[in-house]
């Protein structure tokens, strides 16, 4: 097996390099050279017959069980231990999370499940893989059967301003859907768009979460979001088992849990149904429970004492999944020099290769070693670290051209590398857009940026400024008029600047800067 030598380029759909000369270091598994990393990847996890080809697989229907969860404030107000005894009791096959708080880590270890996204929230008794979609949506695909998936998109769109107590205090039906349009129509369309991509190639897939808003099946109003994802051919899975909302509203918000610190629900406050499971393609839902409170309307699943301010949504549906597209992944972002990185492809046919490279770094010379062929299942392998430098990173899977097929970003820290955060410079004009960078962050799906007065106390919440980190590592971003919070512009005074985790107010780093007339 010989070392090709490529040159140049580096966009999907592009050639990587161009051919130059031939050279070999040894038969080793890795080598640094120039920014880059030489991976040899050996024989794939799989046991299959080799003239099982991926062209020959055929997906068989299979049945999958999904929940949707909202967990409030990380599932531990109540009890952590029947938030995992929920779960159980539904049976669910794949769970989409939401608020988390950091805590999906501890919730697959508590349910003995290897396979999870921090980025999405999503879990997993089937194996998982990361995706970006091409509107910049993450996305999970999940392995159902061998070299058979299906994809999961999972959203918590903003709870506020909330057009349903805008609704509630008299406000006409024009403000209310130019308020949803503007607040949770733009997170939602990328999401829409990328799962619609997938759908047309036939791949079996589901939108979770909590919308923050109602639905136009519950009630005569047209609600933006509910009328969106229907038009994007997402059908509601506990509406097709349940169509009569007057026998079965399903209401998910609020639920009865015990008396906890902080906001509780009231007895007279109206309940409204917010969480949904939609599926699209060829999922075909047979069943569709609510998880919630002893005694609570339509509850059909019920654990005492219950969680949550939500009641939860699990649906069974026969699907039919799609072959794994060509992609690359690395599960885990953040990766300490020195271990090694875990990196899952899938690639069709022979000679590809994969390719380790600084980000938005490509050094004239870089060495490439011809892969196995990919198996019909996500192949797995384990790639030494050594001599790569901390930073970011890009897993490419390069064809037997020299054309990147697909790429995944991650990073090296160095080993006990705690979150930081800092301003570009310690002090700003009124008016001036403010630049915070991050670093070493756990890479959860909802780790953010804030800014708040110095003297005002982060961990009770109501930042001035703040946007979400993408669950990048590391990176940077500007506040300025277009930020989350209205605090915009700040005036003179004394400030910090907040890493928190995941959506909550737990700080993970801060520093101090000053804006001056």
């Amino acid at each position: 097996m010989g070392f090709l030598v490529w040159t140049g380029g580096g966009r999907v759909g592009e050639p990587v390099m161009r051919k130059t000369s031939f050279l070999r270091v040894g038969g080793t598994l890795a080598l640094a050279v120039a920014g880059l990393m030489l991976v040899r990847c050996g024989a794939p996890n799989d046991s299959r017959p080799a003239d099982v080809t991926p062209d020959r697989i055929r997906c068989a229907a299979r049945n999958l069980d999904v929940l949707v969860f909202n967990i409030e404030y990380g599932g531990t107000l109540v009890d952590f231990g029947n938030v995992v005894e929920a779960i159980r009791r539904t049976g669910a096959d794949v769970v989409a999370i939401e608020e988390a708080y950091g805590n999906i880590d501890r919730l697959a270890r508590e349910l003995a499940w290897p396979h999870y996204d921090r980025r999405t929230q999503v879990l997993s008794r089937l194996p998982l893989v990361a995706m970006q979609g091409n509107h910049g949506a993450s996305l999970t695909l999940v392995e159902v059967s061998p070299g058979c998936v299906v994809s999961v998109g999972n959203v918590h769109l903003p709870s506020a301003p909330s057009g349903g107590r805008v609704r509630g205090q008299g406000g006409s039906r024009d403000e209310v859907v130019a308020l949803e349009k503007k607040h949770r129509m733009p997170p939602l369309e990328p999401v829409l768009q990328d799962l619609g991509e997938l759908v047309a190639t036939g791949v079996p897939s589901f939108l979770a979460g909590d919308f923050n808003a109602s639905s136009h099946r519950d009630e005569d109003f047209p609600w933006p979001t509910s009328l969106a994802v229907e038009a994007a051919g997402f059908r509601d899975s506990y509406r097709e088992i349940h169509p009569d909302q007057q026998a079965h509203p399903g209401f998910t918000w609020w639920a009865g849990r015990p008396q906890v610190a902080g906001w509780n629900p009231s007895p007279d406050a109206p309940q409204y149904r917010i969480d949904f499971l939609y599926a699209a393609g060829p999922a075909r839902v047979t069943e569709s429970r609510l998880v919630g409170e002893q005694g609570g309307r339509d509850v059909d699943i019920a654990v005492e004492p219950w969680v949550s301010d939500h009641r939860a949504i699990v649906s069974s549906f026969e699907v039919e999944p799609a072959r794994i597209p060509v992609l690359i992944a690395v599960p885990h972002q953040r990766t300490t020099a020195g271990e090694d990185v875990t990196v899952q492809y899938h690639s069709r046919g022979s000679g590809s290769s994969i390719l380790l490279v600084r980000a938005r770094e490509m050094a004239e010379e870089a060495q490439l070693e011809r892969a196995a062929p990919s198996s019909n299942a996500i192949n797995t392998i384990r790639i030494p670290t050594r001599g790569m430098t901390p930073g970011a990173w890009e897993a490419l899977l390069v064809d037997g051209g020299g054309v990147v097929q697909a790429r995944a970003p991650f990073w090296v820290t160095t080993r006990g590398a705690q979150p930081g955060v800092e301003t570009s410079k310690p002090r700003y004009r009124t008016g001036g857009a403010i630049t915070a960078r991050w670093s070493d962050t756990p890479g959860n799906r909802w780790d953010w940026v804030g800014v708040y007065d110095a003297a005002a106390d982060p961990s009770q919440g109501n930042p001035l400024l703040w946007r979400h980190t993408n669950s990048a590592i590391a990176g940077e971003m500007i506040l300025d008029e277009t930020a989350e919070g209205g605090g915009w512009p700040l005036p003179p005074g004394d400030y910090r600047l907040v890493l928190s985790l995941d959506d909550s107010y737990v700080v993970l780093a801060e520093a101090r800067f000053e804006v001056v007339p």
